[in-house]
């Protein structure tokens, strides 16, 4: 008989062969990290200093913000709105599968929407907020982007804004000898998509920004909470129809290369886990996360800046 039964939307424990000090044991452990994205912790920590630290900001602006942000059961994590929406996954709310300049569109079309009406539309900047932060949590842009300030604790890069237009450190590269280099054997590819060489990935995804495949066919990560979301995620079929999709099997799995909760997971295989001496060195973990989370920060705070009237939108 089974402990536990769910679907696309609901864990139910079954009656008699579940007690409730099991269930909460059986979340802490295996729904931790329920969603591959940047956590909804990490994600509301976010925008609560982001949107604080603008002044004259209306209270009722972060509380409603905050609504989108729920725990997963009694003792499940925090998880942002927006990634408890399976049946309606796109891969451009979250920078996923390499759609880097498709999510940077769809971004400032939310903002374009918000800024027409800041309190009817509050979600749009919501899930423009949501993107930004997916943005430097899942993609390669702080592999390579050019540093401020590194080694302090409010070190960051420069805001990819407006996008493909800023500097890099080094120039993005995925061949040897670079450090993110996709003929490593430890990143895997989609072979039901892409039937080229680990070299031929690599040159196709040279010189871009890139972002790891998720929920592509016949791709499932082991383990039972890749089944739980990954599993019951389906990319919209007007993307899996374009020309050109197969070429985003040849991507590294978002599992091994996203940085989004303060531990690296399982899967992941880009960054070393240990906190390193060097507060500049690009390979930590721990580097990458602070980084990653001070720049989503300041590009929050300035998208709601620049689209959010105060005068206008008081209380």
């Amino acid at each position: 008989m089974p402990h536990f039964l769910f679907n696309d939307s609901h864990l139910w424990a079954v009656k008699g062969t579940a007690e409730r000090d099991g269930l909460d044991l059986f979340l802490r452990r295996q729904w931790s990290r329920l969603n591959p994205k940047f956590v909804g912790q990490v994600h509301m920590s976010v925008i609560e200093e982001a949107i604080s630290g603008v002044p004259g900001v209306p209270s009722w602006v972060l509380k409603e913000l905050k609504q989108n942000f729920t725990r997963l059961f009694l003792a499940g994590p925090v998880i942002d709105s927006i990634d408890l929406d399976i049946p309606d996954y796109s891969p451009l709310d979250h920078f996923d599968n390499g759609y880097i300049e498709e999510s940077w569109t769809q971004v400032q079309q939310n903002l374009v929407t918000f800024k027409a009406d800041n309190r009817s539309n509050l979600q749009a900047f919501a899930r423009a907020a949501h993107a930004i932060a997916d943005f430097y949590a899942h993609s390669s842009y702080m592999h390579f982007a050019k540093l401020l300030d590194a080694g302090s604790a409010n070190g960051h890069a420069e805001l990819n804004d407006p996008p493909g237009q800023v500097e890099f450190d080094n120039a993005p590269s995925h061949q040897f000898p670079s450090t993110f280099n996709l003929t490593d054997p430890k990143f895997s590819i989609n072979t039901s998509l892409w039937t080229q060489s680990k070299i031929a990935a690599a040159k196709r995804w040279n010189d871009q920004v890139i972002s790891g495949r998720y929920a592509q066919p016949n791709d499932t990560q082991p383990g039972l909470t890749n089944h739980l979301t990954e599993g019951l995620t389906t990319i919209p079929a007007i993307l899996r129809n374009a020309p050109g999709f197969s070429d985003r099997g040849s991507l590294p799995h978002h599992n091994q290369i996203a940085v989004d909760d303060t531990t690296p997971g399982n899967q992941h295989c880009l960054y070393n886990a240990e906190s390193k001496k060097d507060e500049a060195d690009r390979m930590s973990y721990t580097n990458q996360l602070r980084w990653r989370k001070n720049t989503a920060i300041l590009h929050v705070r300035r998208a709601f800046q620049e689209n959010f009237d105060a005068s206008e939108n008081r209380r």
